[in-house]
């Protein structure tokens, strides 16, 4: 999403709004710069694919953002200008999300301990209830092997009872 660099608080102050409507994907005509009343605000990703396809022609390429990333993105450009990606008078946003996305994600494992330990003690319950599951499908296996090894052998008894019944008078 390309815009003019003076229109950038313009823009932002738009898309808080939107989001605040419950609007949660943008979507703009690529490679040329829009305006507040040139993109088309949607509630689902869906819907945002769908318009883009629609309107899409050999020469006008349509593409979508996720409005709350693009808010934090501009959030942060304002706090930090190297992340905004400028030219000419032009600011992509687009490229500018992207940058910010990748930044983050590189800032993550500077996630702080409780987060951490919050996170492995959770794992460690799922563990523990993986195990526990384990240990009584287990029993209930040997109590269903063991009933059955049982009824095997009562089987056994009848049949063997059976086969001396079936016997001529002779044994044989």
């Amino acid at each position: 999403m390309i815009i003019q660099k003076n229109d950038f608080n313009k823009m932002f102050e738009f898309l808080k709004e939107v989001r605040s409507e419950g609007e949660k994907y943008v979507a703009f005509e690529d490679h040329s710069p829009v305006n507040t009343e040139s993109v088309k605000t949607f509630t689902t990703a869906y819907e945002a694919q769908e318009f883009c396809y629609e309107n899409a022609t050999g020469d006008n390429v349509f593409s979508y953002l996720s409005i709350s990333s693009a808010c934090q993105a501009m959030a942060a450009a304002l706090k930090d200008e190297t992340l905004l990606i400028c030219k000419d008078g032009l600011v992509d946003i687009s490229l500018t999300t992207l940058l910010w996305v990748e930044q983050s994600e590189n800032e993550q494992p500077d996630i702080d301990h409780k987060q951490k330990n919050m996170f492995e003690s959770f794992q460690t319950n799922k563990n523990r209830k993986k195990y526990e599951v384990r240990d009584e499908n287990k029993n209930e296996r040997s109590s269903k092997q063991k009933n059955h090894r049982q009824a095997k052998q009562i089987s056994n008894v009848k049949y063997s009872r059976k086969s001396t019944k079936n016997k001529g008078r002779l044994g044989f």
